[in-house]
């Protein structure tokens, strides 16, 4: 039985997508969703602004980006809203 290529790859990263979100906090802050996106974090600030990137939410102060909602955008692509 072969097995196509394609498929394994894309299985090799659900499971490192998964470990990932396992290990992050439910709440990431800016420069921690900046470094998931590769990206600086000015530019998280603007493309979230922007809807291009989830927008943050503020936590006693604090700037924070939903976890899954920051991984269901990077999983799209990283596309618009």
């Amino acid at each position: 039985m072969t097995t196509d290529p394609t498929r394994k790859l894309r299985l090799l990263e659900e499971s490192r997508f998964r470990l990932l979100e396992e290990s992050l906090p439910p709440w990431l802050k800016s420069n921690q969703a900046a470094e998931l996106a590769n990206i600086g974090e000015r530019t998280l600030w603007r493309w979230s602004h922007s809807d291009i990137a989830p927008m943050p939410v503020k936590i006693g102060g604090c700037v924070r980006y939903n976890r899954d909602q920051f991984l269901e955008w990077i999983k799209s692509g990283g596309r618009a809203k």
